[in-house]
């Protein structure tokens, strides 16, 4: 034992890293049950267990955990590919996604493109080397560029929250923005507003562009009314730059519908930044609620999406891709689309040139 222990540190030394045969010539046990140790398929005598641990901790020996997933008949990991994780939205999606592979005893891989479709590529390829089960990919823009290499490698993939431009060629798990964004932009205009401000990340996104295509269509079957629409990215600084001068301007529009959480944030900046109140000087309504939002005076109206609902239907979709849920034949494409929920609260309110002497400003339609 002593001598075998020697030549796992003359591994070491020569600047080879320990491997799983170096631990069981110094256990004096078969690779196998050094496997059968690390892996927990097999049970393994207790006095052999102690001999195979006690030499992986002498040897310092880690183990390489892609290649057992590339040896393994059985792939484990899971990819998760997500613009960013800042953005509450995308955070929530992979927890979501991670506690639907904990329950399928898989584990999910997670990266983001930082927005960029060539980053978008180059994090798939990095998963792709992985050989993972599947993909689950919010991507960067409509083309999805990067799904010409899963195709290729023919490693299943589902599109969740963004439409693709061309539709009907991909599995897609989304919510029904066009008709969440018609719902809201109505009750908006059914207290008189006529002016308002459609604040949006980028129009290159397919769910931004189903949901202006929603306050469009809602807005055109009322006389009068118009949006203004402003397109100014993800960073709360520059949407908060962006919106302090639009709202510098005179007239004023009387409500904001800002399209995502973040603008939501960037837009409350721009608003305090200029002194005004919500609702009396200008109404708002959000895409995507969350707790703070209740919690804000006043509370804030939003369209809050079903997450979980989300990731779970991706999971399952997934599932039956790769084989791991029972199904008869080849699937059939899917496509999703899942209702939201109109949150009705303070922050939308009747405009001042049309709320009567006797009513509040803080007057709104019930839920």
């Amino acid at each position: 034992m002593a001598g075998e222990a020697e030549n796992g540190r003359d591994a070491r030394r020569i600047g080879r890293r320990p491997t799983i045969h170096d631990v069981a010539r110094t256990a004096a046990v078969s690779p196998a049950t050094v496997s059968n140790v690390l892996t927990g398929r097999r049970h393994v005598d207790p006095e052999l267990t102690s001999r195979v641990l006690s030499s992986i901790e002498t040897l310092g020996y880690r183990r390489d955990v892609a290649a057992s997933a590339l040896r393994s008949t059985q792939r484990t990991v899971v990819g998760a590919v997500m613009p960013v994780l800042g953005n509450p939205f995308f955070a929530e999606l992979v927890d979501r996604l991670e506690r639907e592979a904990r329950l399928a005893g898989r584990r999910l891989l997670v990266a983001t493109s930082g927005g960029d479709p060539a980053e978008e590529e180059r994090q798939i390829a990095a998963i792709t080397a992985w050989r993972p089960a599947g993909i689950i990919a919010v991507p960067c823009d409509g083309k999805f560029a990067a799904r010409v290499a899963l195709e290729r490698e023919g490693i299943p993939f589902v599109v969740i929250d963004r439409p693709l431009d061309d539709g009907g060629q991909v599995d897609t798990i989304a919510v029904d923005n066009f008709a969440a964004a018609c719902e809201g932009t109505q009750r908006v205009l059914e207290l008189g507003h006529r002016q308002l401000l459609v604040v949006v990340s980028w129009t290159t996104i397919g769910n931004i562009r189903e949901r202006v295509a929603g306050i469009d269509t809602a807005i055109a079957d009322v006389q009068g009314a118009r949006a203004e629409l402003i397109e100014a990215g993800n960073d709360v600084e520059a949407i908060a730059q962006a919106l302090t001068a639009s709202l510098a301007r005179k007239p004023r529009p009387t409500a904001i519908f800002t399209l995502n959480n973040v603008l939501t944030l960037g837009t409350l900046k721009a608003i305090a930044a200029l002194g005004l109140a919500i609702p009396d000087d200008v109404s708002l309504l959000g895409f995507d609620d969350y707790d703070w939002m209740e919690a804000y005076r006043p509370p804030l109206c939003a369209i809050r999406q079903p997450v979980a609902e989300m990731a779970h239907a991706a999971w399952e979709r997934l599932a039956l891709l790769t084989g791991a849920a029972p199904m008869g034949g080849a699937p059939a494409l899917c496509h999703v689309r899942l209702p939201c929920t109109l949150a009705w609260r303070g922050s939308v309110a009747r405009p001042r040139a049309t709320a009567s002497a006797d009513s509040p400003h803080q007057e709104a339609l019930p839920p």
